[in-house]
């Protein structure tokens, strides 16, 4: 992938070359935790894994946000199909929404010994969306929050649809109503960045191949992609029965994660493990 080896060029020290290994490590532990007929505390153990790894890369770089959604994503949509699981299966629910508490709990951990080492006493409640700083904490907080609620939940897909509809809803307008800047992320911090540095910034353009020129940054950049689509089906033979939850989580991550490519060419780095993990045969 030339983003990722673009960024790691020996000699060139450069934040996103740790970033795409703590990518690499989170999405291994989560998709170890999504992998079924393992003990529940196993599972949110390498749920926890995971947070660990999420929090260490938001305390390098807020942008480490992207990858982590879909796996959050991931979770919130298998917590809501428990129970069209167990009816085809006959076995118990699994418990994604332990997992999730695991993993925001974990990410929230690291966030919350980072703010002291990076900020001093006066600024620790101050918000700053280009760094580590108090919004990082909230969001994990409020997953954690969210997750515990739908664990206590019971009835089948309709009654979990409406009540996760509803705890998302509520998170989202508490998480904006604190920080309503929060979305546009670094961007947040001057209004101009959301146009200037957008327009401006090689590495923040999209990378949509409408023409020749384009086409050949997209092949370097994205090209995987295109080997990961064609090997799909076989993939998905191939995650038959315990797999089965693990590689449908890395199939939304790959899904997102090229979307956030295509719309920036410098997400090419932190998307580089989903293409890779499919392509590696998982």
């Amino acid at each position: 992938n030339a983003a990722a080896f673009g960024y790691g060029v020996f000699g060139r020290a450069d934040h996103h070359t740790l970033l795409l290994l703590l990518t690499a490590l989170m999405f291994g532990a989560a998709l170890r935790a999504a992998i079924a007929w393992q003990p529940p505390a196993q599972e949110r153990r390498w749920a926890a894994i995971a947070g660990l790894f999420a929090g260490f890369g938001i305390w390098v770089s807020p942008e480490l946000m992207v990858p982590i959604t879909p796996i959050i994503a991931a979770i919130g949509l298998f917590c809501l199909d428990a129970p069209l699981d167990q009816a085809k299966t006959g076995a118990l629910p699994r418990d994604w929404a332990g997992m999730g508490v695991a993993f925001s709990l974990a990410m929230a951990a690291v966030v919350f010994i980072a703010i002291p080492v990076e900020h001093p006493p006066a600024d620790w409640l101050k918000p700053e969306y280009d760094k580590i700083s108090l919004p990082y904490l909230v969001v994990p907080l409020i997953w954690a929050a969210v997750f515990w609620i739908a664990r206590h939940i019971r009835g089948g897909f309709g009654a979990r649809l409406v009540t996760g509809a509803l705890l998302g809803a509520a998170g989202l307008a508490a998480l904006l109503a604190l920080f309503p800047d929060l979305l546009f992320g670094p961007l947040g911090v001057d209004q101009r960045l959301k146009t200037d540095f957008l327009d401006t910034i090689r590495e923040m353009q999209p990378l949509w191949p409408t023409s020749l020129a384009r086409l050949q940054s997209f092949f370097p950049m994205l090209g995987q992609s295109v080997m990961a689509l064609i090997l799909l089906p076989w993939a998905f033979m191939r995650w038959r029965g315990e797999r089965r939850w693990a590689g449908q989580m890395l199939v939304l991550a790959f899904g997102f994660l090229l979307i956030a490519g295509m719309m920036h060419a410098r997400l090419g780095v932190e998307f580089a493990t989903t293409p890779a993990i499919i392509c590696g045969g998982f």
